[in-house]
């Protein structure tokens, strides 16, 4: 997962996309699935505007989203009250409306397009600092483990309210990369080298 910030103060975050090797279906039968991700890049981008209001853009799907920046505030306001000590994911209340909007329209990238845009919000909404960590040669940066686990949590729970039910594995493939492996029951496992 990669991010930079325009002079204007705009977000733009990409994250791979990911390829099932096998077992996509083999999970509902207790087996273990392994996907990993692949650099066919998902992009996003977030704006402020000086009339208050907050634009996202999914260019990859021609989804345009507004939203009044003080109304994304109080519910961030409200979010950062919440402890996610147990594991669980935060509320969902900024993803739920995108949520709705990607449903079916994005099957094959929706890990990566979940991941961007918790990224994007958890970031817009002070949830999360801007990211510090160079990533390659062009300037990127990405977040430290803690602030990608937070931003996993919040995709993998986006996945869920569109599929109903989702592994994780997507989410976790989109925001670290690499591979990594899942079996009902047990955590997500990145593979090392």
């Amino acid at each position: 997962m990669r991010s930079l910030t325009s002079a204007s103060g705009g977000l733009y975050i990409s994250a791979p996309g990911k390829i099932i090797l096998f077992g996509e279906h083999a999970v509902v039968y207790g087996r273990t699935a392994v996907a990993g991700s692949i650099d066919l890049r998902t992009y996003v981008s977030l704006f402020t505007s000086a009339d208050g209001r907050i634009y996202l853009s999914l260019p990859d799907l021609g989804v345009e989203k507004t939203w009044l920046l003080k109304d994304l505030l109080r519910a961030g306001e409200r979010l950062s009250e919440c402890t996610v000590e147990d594991g669980s994911p935060p509320s969902l209340e900024l993803l739920v409306p995108i949520a709705r909007k990607l449903s079916g329209s994005c099957e094959d990238q929706c890990g990566a397009y979940c991941v961007c845009i918790a990224a994007a919000l958890l970031q817009m909404a002070g949830l999360i600092p801007s990211p510090s960590v160079p990533v390659g040669d062009e300037g990127s940066l990405t977040w430290d483990d803690e602030h990608l686990d937070m931003i996993r949590k919040w995709s993998a729970a986006a996945e869920s309210l569109i599929h109903g039910r989702a592994s994780g594995l997507d989410a976790a493939v989109c925001t670290y990369g690499g591979v990594a492996c899942f079996k009902p029951g047990t955590r997500i496992q990145h593979l090392r080298k």
